[in-house]
């Protein structure tokens, strides 16, 4: 009688090995890449609903824009102002 033993990659372990007597239940490569496609999808689907959100603001900001150049202010303060908007807005979501 000979006894063989198998390598597999430490990364592997979890999910792809499926030899008897293990400890525990591995887990489901495959399912997991199915929830990864599905979280890409939900991401995608909210970075187009912001984009809608902030297109459907632009009239009001276009107002405000010239409003500011009408009091004379200059295009790199607006460029500033608006960048600063869009990072706090998008750093601490209300």
């Amino acid at each position: 009688m000979r006894d063989e033993l198998y390598l597999i990659p430490l990364t592997d372990i979890h999910l792809y090995s499926n030899y008897n007597q293990e400890a525990e239940v591995n887990g489901n490569g495959r399912a997991v890449g199915f929830l990864f496609l599905i979280s890409f999808f939900i991401i995608v689907i909210a970075w187009v609903n912001y984009t809608n959100l902030a297109t459907a603001r632009s009239l009001e900001r276009a107002k405000e824009v010239g409003v500011r150049k009408v009091l004379g202010a200059a295009r790199r303060d607006l460029i500033a102002q608006f960048l600063t908007k869009v990072s706090c807005s998008t750093s601490f979501p209300s």
